[in-house]
């Protein structure tokens, strides 16, 4: 980890926010998109920006992004304050081999 940062958080609209842990960040494919399937995203879709992120369940492919933050202090956006899980990884069994 570099300069001890863990902990990377995306901003969102209406003060949405995730966190994501800097080590998957730097292991994962993630694609910070503007587009999907050839189209700039619209307003329903994400725009600015939309958070593509391998592997990891849905509620971490965040949409509306507008900043990111990194920081060393473990974080809880708005869904792990609520109880899911921050790693949020896909559960083996869902993979298609």
């Amino acid at each position: 980890m570099r300069n001890g940062v863990t902990t990377v958080v995306l901003q969102a609209l209406d003060d949405y926010s995730r966190s994501l842990p800097h080590e998957d960040v730097e292991r994962l494919d993630l694609t910070l998109a503007y587009r999907i399937n050839g189209r700039v995203l619209d307003e329903t879709r994400g725009f600015p920006f939309q958070l593509v992120a391998e592997s990891r369940l849905g509620h971490k492919w965040t949409k509306w992004v507008t900043g990111i933050e990194i920081t060393n202090e473990p974080y809880r956006g708005f869904w792990e304050k609520r109880g899911h899980s921050n790693e949020a990884d896909v559960p083996p069994e869902w993979v298609d081999e």
